[in-house]
């Protein structure tokens, strides 16, 4: 075997030992939930049988009629990396939500405190106004 083959094929087991390692290290850190890691992991895993097995990527590459194995890769990666912003973004929104409900019982609370006299609020917060803003 020709020593640029076996780098070739050793550069991805080293990237799934770094990158595993470093999540892990999150992990047990608590700076990544198990929930974030599950995509990373599965990435890791794809990347570990690509490696073993190059003939994997470009029968999977030529069934599903890219002409390039780099090319389906990017493909796959761009897709999953997609997938991911998807979900951040509507953890985002739910964040957001939360904030703003919090706030407003909050400023409800804080009313209340200053104002014992005042009647307390019983409109549904997570409604809208009649214009269709918050």
């Amino acid at each position: 075997m020709e020593w640029v083959t076996l780098l070739y094929r050793l550069v991805p087991f080293a990237v799934v030992l770094v990158l595993g390692g470093y999540l892990f290290w999150l992990l047990r850190e608590h700076k990544l939930t198990v929930k974030y890691a599950s995509i990373w992991m599965a990435m890791l895993l794809a990347l570990l049988v690509f490696a073993i097995f190059p003939a994997v990527a470009d029968w999977m590459a030529r069934s599903l009629g890219f002409e390039l194995t780099s090319n389906f890769l990017f493909a796959v990666a761009i897709f999953v990396l997609l997938i991911a912003v998807l979900q951040l973004s509507m953890q985002l929104v739910a964040t957001q939500k939360q904030v703003r409900d919090l706030a407003r019982a909050q400023a409800l609370a804080t009313l209340e405190h200053n104002n014992p006299e005042a009647k307390p609020h019983t409109e549904n917060t997570d409604e809208t106004d009649k214009n269709g803003t918050e």
